[in-house]
């Protein structure tokens, strides 16, 4: 009767442990308890094993009882100094020694009345690999203290603003709400966003930072206001770096390119429709393209409708890929142009020569056209193919 006592204090121990937990855990509708919710019931279960051990094996069991005892006793004592109180504890403060040591680049982005970002840090060369984690050191400067917590967003956007991945939680890890902030202090940590396959690659990124809360069935975002107080809408949106897979690039010279231009960029393929045409449409181009070597300048490609005279009568120009700029080209990248020829509605019938030409635009020097038997085409262009116009 009294080990039943006991059996019975101890369930009832253990249940009114995990009771809040789970009652907490079911209003934020999750599916499982965290396992630090069930560290205060070690002692007690170490002990009901030690009363079993003794049970069934008599005066054997006598010498283990109080290693079984002490070990659970002494690594709850220790789990506080050593890990729950470093694991929950908010970012530090920067003394002013340390802000100016601190590392990025500057930015004074407001968000209203609560937090200014001093300066965003994704290193030396940043780069976002998908399936790893990106590093976003960001260094804040609390202005004001919010009634409800607001959470922080860290979104990493491609081309047409396609999502590659997301960090959300309360700042300071989920250890600093903005409920409890102390206006006047500055901290700095680091945040790792998970990479994830948004779109094509490789790709230019950049991050856009947002505080929200929920708010009657809807989200609320705090405005956000540059160095010159202008609003700049709910989000900020910084920095830029490439966004690539894990996997090695391909080989630096293609196997069987159409054709070169100069030493920085191949033609691999060209499409285009081999039906009539008629004016006023839109003619679709599709070209394929590998990186043989980085550039700084901005490079642009121009697909141009020639007459069978040599006559310009349409064309289209444009960066080479819209999705990443030539300074975060890397040697074996793989890139495609999709460009849209609109034809005149006055464009007489007949015969058309399409040519792509590659320039840089600051001066519209164009780059040499080199066959793969190393002839140097005139005036740069490449022949694309032909088209036929038919009378409207």
């Amino acid at each position: 009767k009294g080990d039943g006592a006991v059996l019975l204090a101890a369930f009832l121990f253990v249940g009114g442990i995990l009771t809040l937990p789970l009652v907490r855990a079911l209003l934020h509708e999750t599916t499982f308890l965290p396992g630090r919710y069930v560290l205060a019931t070690l002692p007690v279960v170490a002990w009901m094993l030690a009363q079993g051990w003794a049970a069934w094996g008599g005066r054997l069991a006598a010498v283990p009882l109080v290693p079984v005892l002490a070990w659970p006793l002494a690594l709850t004592i220790a789990l506080v100094p050593w890990l729950l109180q470093p694991a929950y504890a908010p970012p530090p403060a920067l003394t002013a020694a340390e802000m100016d040591l601190a590392p990025g680049e500057p930015v004074n982005i407001r968000f209203g009345g609560l937090a200014r970002l001093i300066r965003m840090d994704l290193g030396p060369q940043p780069v976002a690999v998908v399936g790893r984690g990106l590093a976003v050191t960001l260094t804040w400067e609390v202005l004001g203290r919010s009634r409800e917590p607001y959470t922080l967003a860290i979104h990493l956007l491609g081309a047409g603003d396609l999502s590659y991945g997301n960090y959300t939680a309360y700042p300071g890890n989920g250890n600093a709400a903005t409920s409890v902030w102390r206006p006047g202090t500055r901290f700095r940590e680091t945040y790792w966003l998970p990479v994830t396959a948004g779109g094509t690659t490789p790709a230019a990124g950049r991050l856009k930072i947002t505080f929200f809360r929920e708010h009657e069935g809807g989200i609320v975002s705090l405005p956000v206001y540059d160095a010159a107080d202008r609003q700049l809408g709910h989000a900020a949106y910084l920095g830029e770096l490439r966004i690539e897979q894990p996997l090695p690039p391909a080989l630096a010279t293609p196997s069987s390119p159409v054709v070169r231009f100069g030493d920085v960029i191949a033609l691999t393929d060209a499409d285009f429709p081999s039906s009539e045409l008629r004016p006023g449409w839109a003619l679709p181009v599709v070209l394929s393209w590998q990186i043989l070597a980085a550039v700084a300048e901005p490079l642009h490609v121009s697909v141009q409708l020639l007459d069978m005279e040599g006559r310009w009568r349409a064309g289209a120009d444009g960066p080479v890929a819209s999705q990443l700029p030539p300074h975060l080209w890397r040697v074996g990248d793989r890139l495609t142009t999709v460009r849209w020829v609109e034809l005149p509605s006055d464009l007489p019938p007949g015969r058309y020569r399409l040519i792509v030409v590659l320039y840089w635009p600051d001066d519209l020097v164009r780059l040499d056209a080199i066959t793969p038997d190393g002839l140097t085409l005139p005036d740069g262009a490449w022949p694309l193919g032909e088209v036929v116009v038919e009378v409207r």
